[in-house]
């Protein structure tokens, strides 16, 4: 069976998907982590609760630098993909 026969839906095809489908869903999910991680710095940025210091800390040790992780893995995926098949 070739990665074109795969269907999720065929008994016994319970492979992983082609190379393909795995980086797009990859993808989204890091796009998907990235808006939520970002709609948490808003929050912080233009909410009620900017002086509150426990928030402050979570967003400088936090939020931020997951978002800086998420967006270089964002834009470095292929070269990160790379370096973790060899």
């Amino acid at each position: 069976m070739t990665s074109s026969e795969y269907s999720p839906h065929k008994p016994g095809t319970a492979r992983r998907p082609p190379l393909f489908i795995r980086i797009v869903t990859d993808r989204r999910r890091l796009r998907a982590a990235h808006l939520l991680l970002s709609l948490g710095l808003g929050v912080h940025v233009y909410g009620p609760w900017t002086d509150e210091p426990a928030l402050r800390a979570l967003t400088q040790f936090g939020l931020f630098p997951a978002i800086a992780l998420v967006g270089v893995l964002l834009w470095q995926a292929p070269r990160v993909r790379r370096l973790a098949t060899r």
